[in-house]
């Protein structure tokens, strides 16, 4: 069941923001383009802050669908607003609004601008996508910026990250090509759809579910296709890499096609899911311990924290998946924000080697203030919302996996290690002598106080935000237990 919109808002939204994108990439005046961009991705943020609240404010909600239909191809809905996704856009867009505000202005080039807004687009596309054929080009869309032009293509000194995306595209569209064909040979009318994929799990070859799970694995940089992740924080640099972890589609793709399509082996395999996610949660924990650059530390961070999402997805019981929907957005919200301050501390001091005290506190207070507090929120700071978020993973865990439990607490201590560390040797030590180091300007201290004051208030009142993800853990938990009783 779902309500038909009266207006194709969902697809018009997405085509202005692709067109906008485009244009703002081709410009030639970068200030320019940095505040029509601003303008474009509030926007987007406003949209899906008014889509959330109307969506939650009717009760049972049912899914929201675009009116845009293909002509000739099926009438299935193409774009659609769901418990699963509602939350997810004002998030995305939000990440995206802080980037554009927070990235220092030698980096921000009309085309690195368009670049911001077009992978935007992409997360709302992939979000609302209903058509595994949608899913699938909004998945490519979204790493296109990454993959080198035509003119490195030979060239990949340094590109490593590019062989391990690559490859998580074949595998995704040949896992997505798996699941069609199975369409059609089940017969059903519309092969593309992700509404009448459901049930058709036994007419999919069994190499399509690990074709997908391992192109989401590389995607999250999850172990053993972990080592792209700090490469690409070191050569491009902390924002890039936030942007790219932080909406987690990865997670996204494998609840709403790996989960629901495949709930029989979906139960089996997510054990060990959990278990080489756990596994990546612990070394990057520990091999972040021994950076000397503090963009491969984040790098590493990034690594552990965002396969914490899985291991607390592999719970199969209500509590252990709510946390992990809910560090889904506290991981975004507080990863995003430490690379954004990792990049504003770059631009005054450039490159940060770790070996070294900087002594930047005195002189640069609120920034030092924002790398703490988003920092540690990322490890569960007490009053934020991956207390929160943690707090239910280590509940679910300790529950189903003690093990597991207390391993997670372990990775998480680490990395709480090492944000510390990180804090003091850059804003420790004594001040630079002959070296004005000037504190955050206005429109950072727009994103990243932003973002602190989301994760504390989202940490002090999480009833709200908590109910939303419970609704959606509860449907996971019921899909899995029909498809046991089958």
């Amino acid at each position: 069941m779902y309500r038909t919109l009266e207006w194709p808002w969902l697809s018009a939204f997405l085509a202005f923001g692709l067109f906008c994108a485009i244009v703002i990439g081709r410009g030639s005046d970068p200030r320019l383009a940095r505040k029509l961009a601003v303008v474009v991705a509030s926007l987007f943020t406003i949209a899906g802050i008014v889509a959330t609240i109307l969506f939650y404010n009717v009760m049972n909600p049912t899914p929201w669908v675009d009116p845009l239909r293909v002509i000739g191809f099926h009438e299935e809905p193409l774009l659609a607003v769901d418990s699963l996704n509602a939350l997810l856009l004002p998030f995305a867009s939000i990440l995206s609004l802080s980037a554009l505000l927070a990235t220092p202005r030698a980096l921000m080039t009309p085309a690195r601008i368009g670049i911001i807004l077009w992978q935007l687009c992409a997360v709302w596309l992939l979000f609302l996508s209903e058509d595994l054929i949608l899913v699938a080009v909004a998945w490519v869309i979204g790493l296109m910026p990454l993959l080198p032009s035509r003119h490195t293509m030979w060239s990949l000194g340094g590109h490593i990250h590019v062989p391990y995306l690559v490859l998580s595209c074949v595998l995704f569209i040949a896992g997505v090509a798996g699941i069609i064909q199975a369409g059609v040979d089940a017969q059903v009318l519309a092969p593309s759809s992700l509404l009448d994929a459901h049930g058709i799990e036994a007419y999919i070859p069994r190499w399509v579910l690990p074709a997908i799970l391992i192109a989401v694995m590389i995607r999250k940089g999850v172990f053993p296709f972990h080592s792209w992740m700090p490469s690409l924080a070191d050569r491009e640099g902390t924002s890039t890499v936030a942007l790219l972890a932080a909406p987690q589609v990865s997670l996204f793709v494998l609840i709403r096609i790996g989960l629901a399509i495949f709930p029989s082996a979906s139960a089996e395999a997510m054990p060990w899911v959990g278990q080489i996610a756990l596994v990546a949660t612990l070394y990057g924990a520990v091999v972040g311990l021994g950076a000397r650059d503090m963009r491969r530390a984040y790098g590493w961070m990034v690594v552990s924290q965002s396969s914490l999402v899985l291991v607390g997805l592999e719970c199969a019981n209500i509590s252990g998946i709510t946390g992990a929907l809910v560090l889904w957005i506290a991981m975004g919200l507080s990863l995003t924000g430490l690379g954004l301050a990792i990049a504003c501390i770059e631009s005054r001091v450039n490159r940060i080697d770790l070996r070294k005290f900087y002594g930047l506190g005195v002189q640069a207070p609120i920034l030092a203030t924002c790398f703490l507090i988003l920092g540690m929120a990322s490890v569960g700071l007490p009053g934020t919302l991956g207390y929160v978020a943690e707090d239910l993973i280590a509940h679910g865990t300790l529950d189903a996996h003690p093990w597991t439990g207390i391993a997670m607490i372990l990775a998480t201590a680490a990395n709480g290690f090492n944000v510390l560390r990180c804090f003091f040797r850059i804003f420790g030590g004594p001040s630079p002598e002959g070296r004005y180091v000037w504190d955050l300007l206005l429109r950072e201290r727009l994103a990243l106080v932003g973002l602190v004051v989301l994760l504390i208030v989202s940490g002090i009142f999480p009833g709200p935000l908590v109910d939303t993800r419970t609704s959606v853990a509860v449907q996971l938990v019921s899909d899995v237990s029909e498809s046991h009783a089958h």
